[in-house]
């Protein structure tokens, strides 16, 4: 987990696509002490992801309206992101974006 871990700090956007796994990279980032950018946007698959990061501080999210994967590639946000960092939290065992 580590090494995906440490262009975080950096990420310009962080995505995340179930409940599972706003836990699982809350424990990992808490485990290996990596912080959350200031200025990181938040995108959350879904009302329950977005739930699931509030529980964690994180208040400022965007959620596609068609809550699955394709709609979050969908996000006008995601169209032009040449040059910047995309971090993407998945569960264990879950679909790829």
């Amino acid at each position: 987990y580590q090494p995906a871990l440490q262009g975080l700090s950096q990420a310009a956007i962080i995505i995340f696509v179930s409940q599972n796994a706003v836990e699982q990279g809350f424990n990992r980032c808490k485990e290996y002490r990596v912080e959350f950018s200031p200025h990181s946007i938040f995108i959350a698959v879904g009302e329950g992801t977005a739930d699931a990061l509030r529980t964690y501080g994180i208040h400022q999210i965007i959620i596609p309206q068609e809550n699955t994967s394709e709609g979050i590639l969908a996000l006008p946000l995601l169209q032009h992101i040449d040059q910047q960092t995309v971090v993407v939290f998945q569960g264990k065992g879950g679909r790829n974006i």
